[in-house]
């Protein structure tokens, strides 16, 4: 099986988006599902094995397009673990009875 692809159209799908993205005339929209369709054929080449596109290894092209996906802000907010936002911790107040019914405990 060949795990590299000479010529392709993902160089000149990812221009146009990259174009499109500096245009800075954009529907938000728009760029968002020309970068998942281009996610979509990077990630369908990647399940079937193809290593590098036109000489550029895969995570080139996927590092390349997570950029525009960032750069346009359409990446959803991140969000702090449970842990981080100083949550308070439920502990059910059985669990204590539970560990002091174990065998052995002292």
């Amino acid at each position: 099986m060949k795990n590299k692809i000479e010529k392709s159209f993902i160089e000149p799908k990812y221009n146009e988006i990259k174009e499109y993205f500096k245009s800075k005339k954009y529907d938000k929209k728009k760029l968002n599902d020309m970068c998942m369709d281009l996610i979509e054929i990077l990630g369908e080449l990647t399940i079937r094995g193809i290593t590098e596109i036109e000489g550029l290894p895969m995570d080139t092209w996927r590092m390349r397009t997570w950029v525009l996906v960032e750069k346009s802000g359409n990446l959803p907010p991140y969000r702090e673990p449970k842990e981080k936002l100083n949550e308070p911790i439920i502990v059910n107040s059985n669990d204590d009875e539970w560990y002091k019914s174990e065998e052995g405990y002292d």
